[in-house]
């Protein structure tokens, strides 16, 4: 259970940086057209104080979403992909190069989604039972996109 508290004493908020909670209303006018920003609803219903300047920017700056052309975004990748056309490239089909990359799509889809930022944390993280695993299903998957690519292009009324 928590502390107790000496009677006549207000609770803290976390939001407002622990400072007693008011039992007036905000003295602070409204944005615009009589309703208040986010962070003053916020606090207007836990029923504390106003957020200071300082605190509302560094929570906007908690929730602000990286701009789509950030480095960090640019590490993002699947897993699977680099898995697929390194065992694609390690069997030594004789493939033209649209054909090989139907083959890599066709797995890719077969397999399910793994993004991830490092390789190595991959690596380090996963038990290699489970690498194992995973070397077997892509594996299969690639089997089956070269069973369907194969087929489509044998069968298809270009080559005829």
């Amino acid at each position: 259970m928590g502390r107790a508290r000496a009677p006549g004493v207000a609770k803290s908020c976390y939001f407002c940086r622990n400072r007693p909670r008011q039992a007036t209303t905000h003295a602070s006018p409204p944005s615009s057209a009589g309703q208040l920003r986010p962070l003053q609803q916020l606090s207007a219903a836990l029923g504390c104080a106003p957020p200071s300047p300082r605190s509302a920017t560094a929570m906007t700056r908690i929730f602000k979403l990286p701009p789509l052309n950030s480095p960090t975004l640019e590490q993002l990748h699947n897993y699977f992909e680099s898995l697929v056309l390194t065992a694609l490239h390690a069997r030594g089909l004789n493939l033209d190069d649209d054909s090989f990359v139907d083959v890599a799509c066709v797995a890719l889809n077969e397999l399910p989604a793994k993004y991830i930022r490092h390789d190595v944390d991959m690596a380090y993280f996963t038990d290699p039972a489970d690498l194992a695993v995973i070397h077997g299903k892509v594996e299969r998957a690639l089997d089956l996109a070269l069973g369907r690519v194969l087929s489509k292009r044998w069968n298809s009324p270009e080559q005829a």
